[in-house]
């Protein structure tokens, strides 16, 4: 072997040495929970490190977060706002009422961040009670149904539907029997239930979360039938949805 050769065999085995030497080192220096270079090491690449000597193997510790699954709102009179930010100047997205549920994401200085369906966003932490299971409290539905039947008279309806098209409201388009325009909500009922009524619909909550419809429309085909059935004509924004929507009976209830 030439000079150079050995030389060069010699750099590669004091390399070899060294750094094993550092490898070893670092690696006793790794295993002690209680080294503070061990402790950013693996805070950096693992996350959270508890060095408490009741873990003395240096196992990485997951934080419980500080709130439960689930909301529910609660102790308010009239409705509680998803806001985009956690703030009462932020922009409304939707709004919550007594009893409603929720899924909760975060929590930070008495503001919720959850999700209500396909909403996400922020409410105050004064008008929601947490739980993991079961709701704590009577939920929405419940709420809604005990009061509106105390004081409502149950009818026997068969549900229609139309829109503001030609086929269904001729030249009248989006104008109301009462003098209002046609929206979400709007119903078309027989002339013995006087305009401005309210008429609470259960099957319909994925057209209207409260299901408390107006009478502000009547209409030819909106009558009562000989076998004392109502005709309740639903407002639909498109033809297609007014075809999918197709007849239904039930029991609706007319609210005092």
């Amino acid at each position: 072997m030439s000079r150079l050769g050995k030389y060069v065999c010699a750099l590669y085995i004091c390399l070899a040495i060294v750094i094993g030497g550092f490898a070893a080192y670092f690696k006793v220096i790794l295993s002690d929970p209680n080294n503070l270079i061990a402790q950013r090491y693996n805070a950096f690449f693992y996350g959270s490190y508890d060095n408490n000597l009741s873990n003395p193997q240096g196992k990485l510790v997951t934080t419980a977060p500080n709130y439960k699954k689930h909301g529910q709102v609660i102790n308010i009179d009239s409705n509680l706002c998803i806001r985009e930010e956690p703030n009462l100047d932020s922009y409304i997205s939707y709004c919550l009422y007594e009893g409603m549920i929720f899924d909760i994401l975060e929590k930070d200085n008495g503001w919720y961040k959850i999700k209500y369906e396909d909403i996400i966003g922020y409410a105050n932490g004064d008008y929601i009670e947490e739980y993991d299971e079961t709701p704590p409290n009577k939920v929405y539905d419940e709420i809604q149904s005990n009061s509106i039947f105390k004081k409502a008279t149950p009818i026997e309806a068969e549900l229609t539907a139309y829109c503001n098209c030609a086929i269904c409201s001729e030249a009248w388009g989006s104008q109301t029997a009462m003098q209002t325009h046609t929206r979400v909500g709007v119903i078309a009922a027989p002339k013995d239930i006087p305009l401005g009524s309210k008429i609470y619909i259960p099957e319909l909550k994925d057209y209207k979360e409260d299901r408390i419809f107006n009478v502000e429309d009547r209409g030819g085909a909106v009558v009562v039938k000989n076998d004392g059935t109502y005709i309740i004509d639903i407002w639909l924004p498109t033809h297609e949805q007014v075809n999918e929507f197709g007849r239904k009976k039930t029991i609706v209830y007319l609210m005092e």
